[in-house]
């Protein structure tokens, strides 16, 4: 009942409901029943009257993106998470978070049309008046881009602007590998021209030790 009451609190949807309009109450968390094991722990607390903490609902005029997302890499879930309070229209803390209601988030481009390239957990509970997102990622690369928060299709919030560049190869492994490839190429042509230089040389010496050879004969046959 503290939920469905609440909600439409929050909504401001109680004149329809009720047939009277609420502008603000406040709910404390049931009461355990004495067969219940908790119940012993109340009983051992002393009587106060706050005892019991209070849930302040009144119907939500606005809400405020108090963290704004952060973009990190391309499929990598913000650096900083967005966080949107829930506040009544003299500022105070709504609890959202003790009904049923969600905050959604969706992405939209700089035309403010919706669009796709939002991934994680996009619809989130309350706690208290808080909406504390933990995982959401931009999937898209661009430049002014926004999330607008949603609560019940009837508040609306959106972050500031977002951009996010496209990571840029480096080609600094390609020049490297050209250099590599270039400095290759010319031990191999000098290798190239190696070979025939040392073929002819040893040509040559192979001549002259029979030249050499020829003259030594030709000397022992004038000795005799």
């Amino acid at each position: 009942i503290a939920g469905s009451l609440g909600k439409a609190v929050i909504s401001g949807k109680t004149s329809s409901i009720l047939g009277f309009n609420i502008s603000s109450m406040s709910i404390t968390n049931p009461i355990p029943s004495p067969s219940d094991s908790a119940w012993t722990k109340v009983t051992a607390q002393p009587v106060e009257r706050f005892a019991f903490p209070v849930h302040h609902v009144a119907f939500v005029s606005s809400l405020s993106v108090i963290a704004q997302p952060v973009p990190a890499q391309p499929g990598q879930p913000f650096s900083q998470q967005p966080s949107v309070k829930a506040v009544d229209s003299d500022g105070n803390c709504v609890s959202v978070g003790i009904t049923s209601l969600t905050l959604k988030a969706v992405l939209k481009d700089s035309n403010n049309n919706q669009i796709s390239g939002l991934s994680g957990n996009t619809t989130i509970p309350f706690s208290s008046c808080w909406a504390n997102y933990t995982d959401l990622t931009l999937l898209r690369t661009g430049k002014n881009y926004k999330i607008e928060f949603i609560l019940d299709d009837v508040v609306r919030v959106e972050s500031g602007t977002l951009s996010l560049a496209a990571q840029s190869v480096s080609g600094g492994g390609g020049t490297s590998g050209g250099g590599n490839s270039g400095r290759a190429s010319t031990v191999g042509t000098a290798a190239q021209i190696m070979v025939p230089v040392i073929s002819c040389l040893l040509g040559r010496l192979v001549l002259l030790e029979v030249f050499m050879a020829t003259v030594l004969i030709s000397n022992i046959d004038l000795g005799y």
